[in-house]
């Protein structure tokens, strides 16, 4: 059956199909090109016999050629009522009306009993989704009286805690001198360095106050270093130094009482170590995983690819090689030479720089394939190519690697 039977209308997915289980009386909704498909598995020799859809409610067989379905067309709004094979049978000679007749009637009468049906098939299924919903609504809402219940317990088990008033004031009376400690130990460093805080936030959680402090560091002496170049020997031994001090970052100080505690973490501002000197000049360094950096008034200075555990009395990349060397890395209008793991790092960084992509940018240097080695590094020529060389670097940080760079950045010897 592909029409309505009274309109002629082409029953589509459109139309309103539900299937009700001859067992349960439960019915659920379903689609005329679902059951064309199940009409083509159970044509299938392998099946023959077999009941291949289970009802979802009481679990029982209801292919068996005994299905009630009902369809009620869209246009005419005529209820037709069916088994599988009526909807979704290659037999395009099948006649509802004499196959089925305990099914169609003709009279008005029984329409308007099959139209009613149909309604009721499907009010019961929206009922039933509305249940569902009222239900994991009543859930959550035990849920949540639960946990609050679970609160009030647990804080009148502890109200000998002191009051988060109390414990602020505990606080302001032990914070200082433990503050003083920590700066103490910025005076190791070979400049002058004055630490102060500013409180971020604070929560009172469970009878303990936890506060959270931005820690702010000055220098009287720090102005020196405003003129460093790139790679230079005194920028390297500033971005060590703060990569020293940065380590102490994250520390815990905690008070405790009889019934009252109170935690204190020290903490940087934005995850950065800024310092600021006698001129106003702001030194920011920033470590991540693959590489640190040193940013002195807005502009990056210095770079230092992989983890380095030396000191700031380090002073390799500064050294000279003394033995035989094919050319030197020198380019004009930069502070220092591009460096690149591969040629396919090197074009992929090429086309950020074209699309002023600074996301692909960051990531090729954070992830180490692209990098700078100082003006004037000695190297070896490894591999010769129109716009590009392969060379092994002699001396500076990348000493004994092979990398890529253009090839108007090299200079025969």
């Amino acid at each position: 059956m592909e029409k309505c039977s009274k309109c002629g209308s082409i029953i589509s997915d459109n139309d309103p199909i539900a299937w009700k289980c001859t067992e349960c009386g439960k019915a659920f909704r379903v689609k005329l090109s679902k059951l064309k498909k199940l009409q083509t598995l159970k044509n299938k020799p392998e099946n023959t016999g077999k009941m291949l859809l289970k009802c979802p409610t009481c679990g029982n067989g209801i292919d068996n050629g005994n299905e009630k379905i009902a369809c009620k067309c869209s246009a005419c709004g005529n209820v037709m009522m069916g088994n599988l094979r009526d909807f979704a049978g290659v037999d395009e000679s099948i006649n509802l009306e004499n196959t089925y007749p305990n099914y169609i009637q003709k009279s008005h009468n029984a329409q308007k009993t099959n139209r009613e049906e149909i309604e009721r098939v499907y009010n019961n299924l929206k009922r039933s989704e509305q249940n569902k919903k009222k239900k994991t609504i009543s859930i959550i809402g035990l849920v949540l009286i639960v946990f609050a219940l679970i609160i009030v317990i647990f804080v009148s088990k502890n109200n000998t805690n002191k009051t988060k008033k109390e414990l602020l004031q505990l606080a302001d009376n032990s914070f200082y001198a433990d503050f003083e400690e920590y700066k103490k130990e910025l005076e190791n460093y070979p400049i002058e360095i004055a630490a102060s805080y500013e409180l971020k936030e604070n929560k009172f959680e469970d009878g303990v106050l936890y506060l959270i402090c931005d820690l702010n560091y000055t220098s009287k002496d720090l102005d020196v270093y405003s003129d460093v170049s790139y790679g230079s020997q005194e920028a390297e031994e500033l971005c060590f130094m703060l990569k020293d001090i940065s380590s102490k970052g994250d520390n815990f100080y905690n008070y405790s009482s009889e019934s009252g505690k109170v935690n204190i973490e020290m903490s940087y501002n934005d995850n950065d170590f800024i310092i600021s000197d006698n001129n106003n000049v702001e030194y920011k360094y920033s470590k991540t995983s693959s590489f640190d950096e040193l940013i002195i008034a807005g502009e990056t200075k210095f770079m230092n690819f992989g983890e380095n555990t030396q000191t700031s009395s380090h002073s390799s990349s500064s050294s000279s090689y003394t033995g035989t060397y094919d050319a030197k890395l020198k380019y004009e209008g930069t502070e220092g030479v591009l460096i690149c793991v591969s040629e396919d790092a090197m074009d992929r960084f090429m086309t950020a720089v074209n699309n002023q992509n600074n996301g692909s940018l960051y990531e090729l240097l954070l992830n180490g394939e692209v990098a700078y080695t100082k003006q004037g590094t000695k190297c070896n020529i490894v591999n010769r190519k129109f716009t590009r060389c392969q060379v092994k670097l002699l001396e500076g940080a990348y000493a004994g690697s092979t990398v890529w760079v253009v090839i108007e950045a090299l200079q025969e010897e």
